[in-house]
């Protein structure tokens, strides 16, 4: 749901520098792992900086019809990184056709690598084919689980058949800086964060983003506003507050959309997504507006409760009506009707008499 603010309508000039992640300048080389077919490598344990290759059967010389038709090797870091992986080397026959009815299964007749992530819904959204074309291209994870599959052809090529890949393990972070060059007041945000793959929805597999907001001037603040909330039971938004805060300012879960202007000019904000096994439906997550302003003061802070219990003896009215409403708001009501204790009624009977929701959703 979208925000409303008033202000006047002289927008500020805003300075915004984005710096999206960064990798530790230390690691581990990993060395090799050869793809070999009927034997799924798993490489995992690693840690922010570490790297390593995954190549083709007997590289750096080619591998032929006789090595099978596809593997598969699987990439596992830290709950805080990404893998940044690089087609270094990808000598492949050329392919008359570069898709396939499924997506899923490698395409027939084509020496190709795929691509992707591991768990839902990310594998059906990052699923990618590299070709002999390719050789140079970068692939981003979203998460911290790769699968590199390599499909085989029949076919024979002049300059051989082989592939190297480069793999970093990166941490996930993105870091936002700006500040404010006038006095005036703006209702258009400095930038954006989102939960990963929003608004797809994001995988409940136990893993962290980090977002660091940073107002460049010292004595500046940074408004905060969730536009889009919905956040799994499992999940939660750590908010610190301060660039070197020990614990966190508030901590936030899926009843608890929240609204902040900070003390500080630093604003980190942690995401950790939670785990569940159950595998069918994965919320959308988040979209913030930042904003970078000068003043903590903040006189149309929007209004986002409007929760509340209700112990009926017999019936009553819930009501939302903020037509008349001065101040912006964004709400998200959970109404609870509890039947008293020692009553003998079977149940609650609730009827809708009007809506009119606009961009909401009951």
């Amino acid at each position: 749901m979208a925000m409303k603010l008033s202000g006047l309508s002289i927008i500020p000039i805003v300075v915004v520098i984005l710096t999206t992640t960064r990798c530790l300048e230390t690691g581990y080389d990993r060395g090799e792992a050869d793809c070999v077919e009927n034997r799924q490598s798993i490489k995992s344990h690693m840690e922010k900086g570490d790297y390593g290759y995954i190549t083709s059967a007997s590289f750096p010389d080619n591998y032929t019809a006789e090595d099978g038709h596809s593997c598969s090797v699987v990439i596992k870091s830290c709950s805080t990184c990404y893998i940044k992986i690089t087609l270094e080397n990808v000598t492949f026959p050329r392919c008359i056709f570069k898709h396939s009815k499924q997506r899923q299964v490698c395409i027939a007749g084509c020496d190709h690598l795929q691509i992707h992530e591991v768990d839902p819904p990310y594998i059906s959204v990052t699923r990618r084919n590299y070709f002999g074309s390719d050789e140079g291209q970068i692939y981003i994870s979203l998460s911290s689980n790769v699968q590199i599959r390599h499909c085989m052809s029949n076919k024979t090529s002049d300059h051989g058949k082989r592939f190297r890949v480069i793999y970093e393990i990166m941490e996930k972070l993105e870091t936002k800086q700006g500040m404010v060059t006038s006095p005036f007041p703006t209702k258009e945000p400095s930038g954006y964060i989102t939960s990963p793959n929003f608004p797809d929805g994001y995988a409940l597999n136990g893993e962290t983003f980090t977002y660091t907001l940073q107002n460049l001037d010292p004595y500046g603040h940074i408004r905060l506003v969730f536009d889009d909330w919905e956040i799994a039971r499992e999940s939660e938004i750590q908010m610190y507050d301060g660039l070197y805060a020990p614990k966190p300012a508030g901590v936030y879960r899926r009843n608890s959309r929240p609204v902040i202007v900070s003390h500080s000019s630093t604003i980190i904000v942690v995401f950790v997504t939670g785990k569940s096994n159950h595998r069918c439906c994965q919320p959308i997550g988040f979209k913030a507006s930042y904003f970078f302003v000068s003043e903590k003061f903040w006189a149309d802070k929007p209004n986002n409760n409007c929760s509340i219990k209700l112990d009926k003896k017999s019936g009553g009215v819930l009501e939302l009506n903020q037509v008349m409403e001065i101040k912006p708001a964004i709400y998200d009501c959970i109404w609870i009707i509890k039947r008293p204790q020692g009553r003998t009624s079977d149940g609650i009977l609730l009827r809708l008499v009007e809506i009119v929701m606009g961009q909401g959703k009951i």
